[in-house]
């Protein structure tokens, strides 16, 4: 009885080699069929190859569909595409600071903002003509103040909200070119 004694500890070392050696080789077998997987199987992000895509950094893009898209930058600078993003078009937006967020209703009716100095810009055309607003203010004890701006969403063809500095929130009148804090 004194050596099955002795034996098991060398069987059970034995189990525990063998179990973590199958563990390891099932390991590196999933392994290398995911990564023939992964290299065999089409890549559903494809980089978009333009010509007329700006050479200033990008910092917004909204999509409306497939097709239509803008996307906003560095200068003030908006481009449009009609075709998925194969080219873009400028668009003069009449600032130039970095547009930080774009957000369309449809493909005519949009909202741009940028958070230097409370730029609030409107379209009703898709882009072709963008209307200032008047800079986004907010009230503090001393007066108004003007805010930096940091998100919008355009909500129907009359009205968008815009996210200022403090937790200020602006409506935006999309048809009267107006915002009411």
């Amino acid at each position: 009885m004194n050596n099955n004694l002795r034996k098991r500890p060398l069987i059970a070392a034995s189990v525990v080699f063998l179990v973590w050696g199958i563990i390891f080789l099932a390991a590196i077998h999933f392994r290398v069929l995911y990564t023939l997987y992964l290299e065999l199987s089409p890549n559903p992000w494809q980089p978009i190859s333009s010509e007329t895509y700006p050479e200033t950094g990008v910092a917004a893009i909204d999509f409306v569909d497939s097709y239509h898209g803008w996307i906003g930058g560095e200068d003030g600078i908006i481009m449009s595409t009609t075709d998925g993003g194969k080219s873009w078009e400028e668009q003069q937006s009449g600032i130039n600071c970095t547009i930080y967020t774009i957000d369309f209703l449809n493909a005519s009716i949009g909202v741009a903002i940028s958070n230097q100095g409370g730029y609030i810009l409107v379209t009703h055309n898709g882009g072709v003509n963008w209307i200032i607003l008047e800079r986004a203010k907010y009230p503090t004890s001393s007066g108004w103040k003007e805010t930096m701006l940091w998100d919008a969403v355009t909500c129907d063809e009359d009205t968008a909200w815009v996210l200022g500095t403090d937790g200020s929130f602006f409506r935006v009148n999309i048809t009267n070119y107006s915002w009411t804090f």
